[in-house]
């Protein structure tokens, strides 16, 4: 099992406090390298399952280099597709997020309904790096859809 030390001393090997603002995409490779995208997620899941202590303990050193990859949206966005209880081929949509890439969930009050088909519609104001997105979570009260 790893420690959090270990976490923490990764964290500050991969970002030293020397380099105050990496460049993102790079700093995005190297969280998915790193494996950090699976620290939360249940090992059943695919995930290591170290729980928030350790995403805080990586979210704290990332912070004091200025890292500006989205790790928090990245790591929020895959906990509502891990809790997904109808999201088709939800194994393959976890390993490619852990894999590097990167689905956005909205973070601002949005305005979507659900048609009878299925389908989404209405208004989402606004996604954490929309430029680095290939999908998008959309949230629903009882759901989320990509």
């Amino acid at each position: 099992m790893i420690e959090i030390s270990e976490l923490t001393d990764a964290a500050q090997k991969a970002f030293p406090a020397d380099q105050l603002s990496p460049p993102r995409d790079a700093s995005w490779a190297m969280i998915a390298e790193m494996g950090w995208l699976m620290i939360t997620l249940p090992e059943d899941q695919g995930g290591l399952g170290l729980g928030r202590d350790a995403a805080l303990a990586l979210h704290y050193e990332n912070g004091g280099v200025l890292q500006s990859a989205p790790l928090i949206p990245a790591l929020l966005g895959l906990e509502g597709i891990a809790a997904s209880l109808s999201l088709a081929d939800k194994d393959s949509w976890i390993e490619r997020i852990c894999g590097g890439e990167y689905v956005p969930l909205h973070m601002l009050p949005s305005a979507v309904e659900a048609g009878a088909d299925g389908s989404l519609n209405g208004r989402i104001a606004g996604f954490f790096e929309a430029d680095m997105a290939s999908y998008v979570l959309a949230g629903l009260a009882d759901s989320y859809r990509l």
